[in-house]
């Protein structure tokens, strides 16, 4: 039998073919029929039927009293009642605002939706909602700057990539992270169209550029600052909407005074002919886009980056039009913070890092629920994963033994995409997608929306979440029915 979904290994959506038989998960292919991928496929994707039986695979819950034991298995119901236990321990300590539910970049839609609402429910102003960058949120530069959070910023759909004639790829390794969408954007330089790479790695995407602009680690921004002088300085802007579209960029050229060239080039560690060649490149193209955030990448940018790419794309004027544009890549119509009753969680919404609390606020730490492993890329080095273990309590939902339930006292087999349906708010397109379940999950693994609607039941508000009258099947289908209608974009 062939059953069409759509991947989620990250933001590109790309349609699949998956093949089974016998109820088990032989082959998946591309669906040469979805317009994101049209058939193409990436080697992560078509992988992705080996962890459905994968030796290593966690398919019931673990939990250990103590973390110097090794893990038992146990079953759903024992699970839960251990973690309410021990949630209810920490919250005797801390109170419940020591409990923190994380979230990243790349947790699923059901996930990002049920944590908030048992966050909520629960009493923590420590959702979700909070483990954002800053510059992604409602008081960001490109929320000020757009009148939009930076998390729902996507200009245009990889279709009209091929409009653009030079594209600047910011930070990110598309080729690496979300491998079906630099298909587009090789497309585009195939015809003729610049593409340009600014990052300080060698990456696979910086091999497939036009240009690649490599200054020194940390000093990105100063080579964008470049840029920006240069298009001043050689009057490569688009004064008409400047003057009509936009207004600081009086203060903005009066900033960049202090960024020659040359001083840039030599803090950069670029040749300066390579760096006016890039200038020259962007102020000659009409559409231009810039491309930067995505699912790995996001966490990395502070607001000047952001601030910068989108004057990059203000004073070109490619803005509003076929090709232009700032794409924040994997960005959503959703916004957390909307699920929220403010008097319900108390204050307290600033954006918050984990290695910041680890770090800086371990006494404020009672319990942390994390998805997947965020222990594998986390900044702080041993100090972090040191406060990490000295957590009172760690529960995580995962689908393999890493480096974050090295920490943990409870883990939760979590279903893949494969194995569960549930909407794809997430994207590089500017579309929202579903994806089906295609086969049973092994063991007792479940969903990330059914494991919160489970927790909230144990602890006796359940009732309160938008889903739970629908039966146990239809909690995906009735969680994302509630958001699309509650939300105005959809």
């Amino acid at each position: 039998q062939v059953r069409r979904s759509t991947c989620t290994n990250c933001p590109a959506g790309c349609g699949v073919k998956v093949h089974t038989k016998e109820g088990r998960i032989v082959d998946i292919l591309g669906d040469e029929e979805h317009p994101a991928n049209k058939g193409s496929f990436c080697p992560k994707g078509l992988l992705a039927y080996l962890h459905g039986n994968h030796a290593r695979r966690v398919t019931q819950p673990l939990l250990r009293v103590d973390r110097g034991e090794a893990f038992r298995t146990a079953s759903w119901d024992e699970a839960l009642e251990f973690t309410v236990r021990r949630l209810r321990d920490a919250e005797s300590q801390k109170g419940r605002h020591g409990c923190h539910v994380h979230a990243t970049a790349s947790s699923p839609f059901g996930h990002r939706l049920g944590a908030t609402h048992f966050a909520r429910e629960y009493g923590t102003p420590n959702g979700p909602w909070r483990f954002r960058p800053h510059s992604l949120g409602p008081d960001g530069a490109i929320a000020r700057m757009f009148g939009i959070a930076g998390s729902r910023l996507l200009a245009n759909t990889q279709r009209d990539w091929a409009n653009s004639q030079c594209i600047v790829v910011y930070g990110l390794d598309l080729a690496a992270t979300d491998p079906m969408s630099i298909g587009p954007v090789i497309d585009a330089r195939e015809r003729a169209m610049e593409v340009v790479v600014i990052d300080s790695r060698t990456t696979v995407t910086a091999t497939k550029a036009s240009h690649a602009l490599r200054p020194r680690p940390g000093t990105e921004s100063i080579a964008m600052r470049g840029i920006l002088r240069l298009l001043f300085d050689n009057d490569w802007i688009d004064d008409e909407f400047v003057r009509e579209a936009t207004n600081g960029a009086d203060a903005l050229r009066a900033e960049l005074a202090a960024y020659p060239a040359e001083r840039v080039a030599h803090d950069c560690g670029i040749p300066q002919a390579e760096l006016n060649r890039v200038a020259q490149v962007i102020g000659k193209s009409r559409q231009i886009q810039v491309m930067t955030g995505g699912w790995l990448a996001a966490e990395r940018f502070d607001d000047d980056d952001l601030r910068l790419c989108a004057a990059l794309v203000a004073l070109r004027g490619s803005i509003g039009i076929p090709g232009g544009g700032l794409n924040l890549l994997n960005a959503s119509p959703f916004d957390c913070e909307e699920w929220l009753d403010a008097e319900a969680i108390g204050a307290g919404t600033a954006p918050l890092a984990l290695e910041e609390i680890l770090l800086e606020r371990p006494e404020s730490l009672g319990a942390l629920v994390l998805d997947g492993d965020p222990c594998a890329r986390l900044a702080g080095g041993q100090a972090a994963r040191t406060a990490l273990a000295q957590t009172p309590f760690v529960a995580v939902l995962g689908t393999y033994e890493n480096a974050t339930t090295h920490h943990a006292d409870v883990v939760f087999p979590m279903a893949s995409w494969l194995e569960c349906e549930g909407l794809i708010a997430n994207g590089n397109g500017r579309a929202l997608q579903w994806h089906h379940k295609v086969t049973p999950p092994p063991g007792t693994c479940r969903s990330h929306l059914e494991f919160w609607t489970d927790l909230a039941t144990a602890f006796g508000f359940a009732q309160r979440l938008p889903w739970h009258d629908a039966t146990r099947a239809q909690w995906n289908r009735a969680a994302a029915e509630w958001a699309l209608r509650r939300n105005p974009w959809t």
